[in-house]
């Protein structure tokens, strides 16, 4: 399968960090392709344009502050969505609150996994839909750190992040891959054979095998020229990468 690699540089504060983290990295020596946007639901284009579609949180009282990483487990802070497509559910992966879903006509989600073997989730990251198997692929950063200590999970070399999954008929939890350092985006592939989870700090994307006779084996798909954050399929199989930061501007 042939994947065209999108960068999607970030600014900020942790943009500025990241790339003072990886000025020792060599350069990457292949070129990226051009920047580009895809959407793939007009579901989600829709409700991007309305004020308010969704909350994880019924605490509201002080959550209007544009920045406020004190509030955030109080607020929660959603960090991945997908739609089911069949159903129009949004399912959403909030960095303190778990996994959480609400259904098309928006409102407070409800929570459907926020423990793991009597273990509160510490930093939910991404989630996708196999909407064929009724089955939720998410991630679990780390056992260890919460979102706003992301900087402590880079530093200390943590690798306790964990692909999971989540059965809707049955709610049964697994972890399906573990020991990940920064278990990140994750995105299924087309065909629902593999799934794909981006290990930000060890700058790759793995590859986990769902189906065929590599089914439960995983390997490492892709390199990468800086820290990989969100990753997507398109309709055409392409895999999408955005990159939290890159090791120059040379590289791109």
């Amino acid at each position: 399968m042939e994947s065209e690699f999108i960068s999607l540089d970030k600014v900020g504060e942790e943009a500025k960090w990241l790339r003072t983290f990886l000025k020792d990295i060599p350069y990457w020596p292949k070129p990226l392709a051009p920047i580009c946007i895809h959407y793939d639901s007009q579901v989600a284009i829709g409700r991007v344009k309305s004020m308010m579609y969704s909350v994880t949180s019924s605490h509201r009282k002080n959550c209007t502050r544009p920045s406020a990483p004190e509030m955030e487990h109080v607020c929660g802070r959603p960090l991945g969505l997908r739609f089911n497509m069949k159903t129009g559910d949004l399912y959403i992966a909030d960095a303190y609150l778990g996994l959480q879903v609400v259904g098309p006509k928006g409102g407070l989600a409800t929570p459907l996994v926020q423990k793991f073997e009597g273990k509160p989730l510490l930093f939910t990251n991404d989630v996708d839909v196999d909407d064929h198997d009724d089955v939720i692929y998410f991630t679990d950063t780390s056992t260890k750190y919460q979102r706003r200590q992301f900087l402590a999970s880079f530093s200390s070399g943590d690798a306790t992040g964990r692909l999971m999954k989540y059965v809707k008929s049955t709610k049964k939890i697994t972890v399906v891959l573990g020991g990940l350092a920064f278990a990140n985006g994750v995105t299924l592939s087309k065909n629902w054979t593999f799934v794909f989870v981006a290990e930000t700090t060890n700058f790759r994307i793995l590859r986990y095998w769902l189906k065929g006779p590599l089914a439960g084996t995983h390997d490492t798909f892709a390199e990468l020229p800086g820290f990989p954050d969100n990753i997507r399929i398109n309709s055409n199989g392409e895999l999408w990468v955005a990159l939290q930061a890159i090791s120059s501007v040379l590289s791109i």
